[in-house]
């Protein structure tokens, strides 16, 4: 189990897989959100906070406000 706050260019390319999957499921396959993109630009504005388990999200968000950790 791993948690971490990072800025998007701190990411690994598989975390970015994992979150983008993870959204995925829960706006598209979940809430059928497919209007809006969910890939909308603002990720590399934001703090990356997530948690993992068997190398899964299993909990993200991200942070437009904060201005430093």
């Amino acid at each position: 189990m791993k948690f971490r706050i990072c800025k998007f260019n701190e990411l690994t390319a598989m975390e970015m897989y994992e979150i983008a999957r993870s959204r995925f499921e829960v706006f598209a396959m979940e809430q059928k959100i497919i209007q809006e993109p969910e890939l909308d630009g603002i990720d590399n504005e934001c703090y990356q906070v997530f948690y993992m388990d068997n190398n899964r999200v299993v909990a993200y968000c991200r942070d437009r406000k904060s201005t430093r950790l």
